[in-house]
């Protein structure tokens, strides 16, 4: 048995962040497409089938018990840790990450405060087009 004692499901702003240089993102949409698209199908996917996840995760922990697998694969669907639509897909959210780096000294005061100064979310808006939000 174990217990989670914080998952961060409660974050606008979680975990999961793509960085790229801006040249190889303008070179590289399809892949860039490609594997956000993957990350949300796979998300859905273990979300929906936790004994496909498990499957998927054995190979990876060959030594960790399959039990303890599907507990925290079920546990973390459950929490809706692994977003099947991004755990965040709006500008807005970013607005308070930016101000809470400017207050942590992270990010210069002077620092932009447009989101899309840092963020590109055109591949991001053309995956959720063609697969839809969940």
């Amino acid at each position: 048995k174990f217990r989670i004692l914080v998952d961060f499901t409660d974050l606008k702003v979680n975990g999961a962040v793509m960085a790229a240089r801006k040249d190889w993102i303008a070179t590289h949409q399809r892949e860039l497409r490609d594997v956000i698209k993957n990350l949300f199908l796979g998300a859905r996917k273990a979300n929906a089938d936790p004994a496909w996840a498990v499957e998927q995760l054995k190979p990876e922990f060959p030594d960790e018990n399959p039990v303890f697998l599907e507990a925290a694969i079920k546990e973390y669907a459950s929490r809706k840790v692994w977003a099947p639509s991004g755990a965040m897909t709006k500008p807005d959210d970013l607005k308070e990450a930016i101000a809470f780096l400017k207050e942590a000294g992270m990010l210069d005061k002077g620092a932009p405060d447009d989101p899309n100064f840092y963020v590109d979310f055109k591949a991001l808006d053309a995956v959720l087009a063609e697969i839809g939000v969940q």
